[in-house]
């Protein structure tokens, strides 16, 4: 039987770089775990293979199957260094800032996925001042469902312009700014409460405190602000607790638009 000697020339060493340095993005979409994912942009070919045209025809010619045993064998290693200090594993919902009827002011916020998440603080600042921690509030670590959370700021007085800030912090020490508001705090005439309960599945209520009778109007829209409702109650002196009309509605963030006589007041409402 005729001999056939094949000779493997390994191709030289070839680098392959990644198509894409992989980037973190804190993502308000449900997780927010960076991932990173290599693709190589392109695959070493051994090109110079010899082609063996002369192999004879005998059909019980055991097959062989050579394998290159060069060191010089190519090797994809990349070096990846994420940059996970912009990460933040929450997606936030609303943060809202209400004047409550005795003067205080309420911080509602509420987010729809946490991972890692070690809590919540939040900062304030008087006319202009510096910002400065206020409280603290616990996270609930890794949770993917509806999460809400309420703040009531006491210290306030009539007149002043009040900023906040909420700063989330994860487990592993990174935190950042995710949300920011402002308020004045202004004795006004007509006071809207809070929604309540919220979120809530079928019933909501909202009471307005008036010194005299009044008309209210209320929009109710979507996320795209498209109105889906319209209602006109009459405010009688002190007050009236509205019971919110939500039948129709399917699940979802809503805002209610009160228009009163001179202005009008927003609300949001999750319905579950």
């Amino acid at each position: 039987m005729p001999s056939v000697s094949l000779s493997v020339t390994p191709t030289s060493s070839i680098s392959v770089t990644p198509s894409d340095t992989p980037s973190s993005t804190a993502t308000p979409t449900a997780s927010s775990t960076p991932s990173n994912t290599v693709v190589p942009s392109a695959s070493p070919s051994a090109t110079n293979t010899p082609s063996n045209t002369n192999s004879p025809s005998n059909t019980n010619t055991p097959s062989s199957t050579i394998t290159p045993t060069s060191t010089n064998t190519p090797s994809v290693t990349p070096s990846i260094t994420p940059s996970v200090s912009s990460v933040l594993p929450v997606e936030l919902l609303y943060f809202e800032l209400i004047l409550s009827i005795n003067g205080s002011v309420i911080l509602n916020f509420a987010s729809t996925s946490e991972t890692n998440n070690n809590g919540y603080e939040i900062l304030k600042s008087i006319n202009s001042s510096p910002f400065l921690p206020i409280t603290l509030i616990k996270g609930k670590g890794n949770s993917y469902q509806l999460e809400t959370y309420s703040y009531e700021d006491k210290n306030v007085k009539n007149g002043d312009f009040i900023s906040y800030q909420l700063k989330q912090h994860d487990t592993n020490g990174f935190s950042k700014i995710i949300a920011k508001d402002s308020i004045q705090v202004l004795n006004s005439e007509i006071v809207l409460s809070e929604v309540f309960p919220n979120p809530t599945y079928r019933n909501a209520f909202i009471s307005i405190h008036s010194p005299k009778k009044i008309k209210v109007e209320l929009l109710i829209k979507n996320t795209v602000g498209m109105i889906i409702g319209k209602y006109n109650y009459e405010i009688n002196e002190g007050k009236t607790e509205i019971n919110l009309p939500l039948e129709s509605l399917s699940k979802g963030l809503y805002f209610l638009v009160f228009i009163l006589k001179d202005n009008s007041i927003i609300r949001k409402l999750v319905l579950n």
